[in-house]
Parts: structure tokens; sequence; C-alpha cells
């Protein structure tokens, strides 16, 4: 059954594959930011003045995050005092050029059911929004142009550096690159790591949760890893052009793993999902040659 859910900013919640602009996002933003502000800032005060004790250390922890996010969020639409003290006052123009486009929403949309060519026909209609450099970053990697791909991922994480799939595109275009044999595999664990670096590339349980990790552990020498992690990420994802991502990553790690009939299989479903994805054929070219483990000291 279709569903469609409009454009509510919420202050915590952004699902890009589901949302249409809706009438009056300004007002919408500037109340919802405002509210969420005043009770975060709020609560914090009430508890910091009028208790004592460990609620008290609640309320100056609360005010304390308050001016953290405030100081480190930026323009970011969600825990930021952009859209309550800038935004009223700014022009007509700022929402679409800082925030949204409708055709940048739309590029996300086609993207992500990894209808790829008709999303780059979107975003070439007219200039996206800052806000939605991820898009373009996106489209790029799906179109296997992957030095492109990590400077536009790199360009996204300078406007929101706690951008999940920024970074996570930025790795997958350094696998990529990898892959296609543009870098050695010594060079891509070197440069995967501090593009893996926000979500603690120390930090098993962290890394875990990004699917460039599974390539990582493929190319430090550890394909087994590598495939197990690619079955777990592929399982969280429910959209066409992430599956046949995390289906690529698994079939590179089944490959490095001598396990050519599970690769097949994996690419046959990621060209179910996305059959414009320029990474299957990559992954298909590393088939042909079924290359072993290569261990790279870290």
């Amino acid at each position: 059954m279709p569903v469609e859910v409009g454009l509510r900013p919420t202050g915590g919640l952004y699902l890009p594959w589901c949302l249409v602009p809706s009438r009056a996002p300004r007002l919408r933003l500037w109340l919802v930011s405002t509210g969420q502000a005043v009770f975060h800032a709020g609560l914090g005060f009430w508890l910091a003045t009028s208790f004592t004790g460990p609620t008290r250390g609640i309320g100056f922890g609360l005010l304390f995050t308050f001016g953290l996010l405030a100081l480190t969020r930026g323009k970011s639409l969600v825990s930021s005092l952009w859209p309550v003290l800038v935004l009223p006052f700014a022009g007509p123009e700022a929402l679409g050029d800082e925030v949204w486009t409708p055709h940048g929403f739309e590029a996300e949309r086609l993207l992500l059911q990894g209808r790829i060519r008709e999303a780059r026909g979107r975003v070439e209609e007219a200039p996206i929004a800052q806000h939605e450099a991820g898009v373009a970053a996106a489209i790029v990697l799906a179109q296997g142009r992957y030095e492109g791909a990590e400077e536009l991922a790199r360009a996204a994480l300078e406007y929101d550096w706690n951008n999940t799939n920024a970074h996570s595109f930025l790795g997958l275009a350094i696998v990529g690159s990898v892959d296609c044999g543009e870098l050695s595999p010594e060079r891509g664990v070197a440069r995967l790591g501090p593009a893996l670096a926000a979500f603690g590339q120390n930090d098993r349980a962290i890394l875990r949760s990004v699917l460039p990790a599974a390539d990582l552990a493929r190319f430090t020498g550890d394909p087994e890893g590598a495939v197990r992690a690619a079955r777990r990420l592929r399982s969280g994802y429910r959209v066409s052009l992430w599956v046949a991502l995390a289906e690529c990553s698994l079939a590179a790690a089944l490959i490095a793993a001598q396990r050519a009939e599970e690769a097949r299989k994996a690419l046959a479903r990621a060209r179910r999902e996305c059959p414009e994805l320029a990474r299957i054929a990559e992954v298909e070219r590393l088939l042909e040659h079924e290359p072993m483990p290569v261990k790279v000291t870290r």
C-alpha cells in the first residue's frame, strides 16, 4: 500500500525517502525549532534552579548540552538556533537556498528507489540546496565517479560534520577507488580510517554500523568478518540503493573468502534492486579474477 508522508520538521527526525515539500515550511520549522529550544533550555534551567543534588546536576547538564549544540550545529535543521534566530529575518529565498529544494527532494527520492539517471536529471535542472550536497555525492558515487563522489561527500561534511550518510558515501567512494584499481588496498586502508573516524574506528561496536566497515575488514585480511558485517548491515536496509550497495559489499567479501557462487547470487540481488549501480560491474570484475584475500597492516 503506497504511503506518502508530508514534510513535518520535528527537530530530530529526517526521512528523506518519504518526504515531500509542504505548505508554510518556514513557519513549521520555526515553531518546531523554537519549541525544542525552549523545552531543552527551560527544563535545564528549572531543574538547575529548583532542585538540589543529582537533579540539579541533570539541569546543568541540559544547559551545557544546549549551549554546546547551539555553538556547534551551525545552520543545521535540528538542534540549532539558526531556524529560531536567523530564519525569521532572512529573505524569502533563505529556506530554499539553505535547507531544501523541491527538485533536490525529488532527486533523493528517485535515487533511493534505484533510479539513478532520473535522479541525476533532477539535480541538473537547477542548483540544489547546500543541505542537499550529500544527494549529489550519492548520485556521483552510484555512477562510479569515485573521485568526484569523495569531493562532494567532503563538501557535505563541511556543512554538517555529523552527516552519517555523507561519511558512508565518503568511505564507499574510497572503497570503489580500490576495487576499480585507482587506489591500492594499502592506500585505501590509510584513507578509510580517517573517513570512518566519526563513528569510532577503534570501537568495533560503533564501526559495525556503517557499510564501509565491511569493506575495511576485507582490506585488512578478514574476509569472513567482512561477510558477517555485510550480511548484518544488509538486513537493516529497506531502500533499493542501500540494499544494492550492501549486496555489493557482501559480494566483494564473499569473493575474498573464495565463495564465488554466493557472490554471484549477491550481485544478482543487487542488480534487481538497482540495475544502474556502477559498483555491480566493478565487483563482477573482481569475481572474474577471484583474488586471494590480502592482509593489510594498519
